[in-house]
């Protein structure tokens, strides 16, 4: 089963309005692998890892392309990049994980893919326990 998992924005010090990329000028291949591994090891990475299961294929984006410069940052959503995303992933099941994730809803709705929407995995009121019934 492949899950796609929508967050809120990436984000990094020092972004500038308008970047896409995690690293500046980097391939977008290594840009989107740094990203992935450095958010694995995020506050939400880990509390993300205790939410899943263990034997799906994971994939995740944002609900922009944009990258925010702090963790606070809120980006506006982006439908037309949620549904490219989707449809280059081709998931089993989508999550939305957020208030501006969960947005695209409807979206999702539309295409007839089963959906999931839940709290921020950094959400500071969201429990552990929580965060398992997710």
């Amino acid at each position: 089963m492949k899950i796609l998992i929508f967050l809120q924005n990436a984000w990094r010090k020092g972004a500038q309005f308008g970047d896409t990329e995690f690293i500046p000028g980097a391939s977008k291949e290594v840009s989107e692998r740094t990203w992935e591994q450095a958010l694995w090891k995020s506050h939400t990475g880990i509390r993300l890892k205790s939410m899943l299961p263990g034997n799906c294929e994971i994939k995740i984006s944002n609900v922009s392309p944009f990258i925010g410069n702090t963790s606070r940052a809120k980006l506006n959503i982006d439908l037309d990049h949620v549904y490219h995303q989707i449809k280059e992933i081709n998931p089993n099941i989508v999550i939305l994980l957020g208030r501006e994730a969960e947005k695209a809803r409807f979206l999702v709705a539309k295409m007839n893919i089963p959906l999931m929407i839940g709290s921020h995995p950094a959400f500071r009121g969201l429990s552990k326990q929580k965060a398992i019934k997710i």
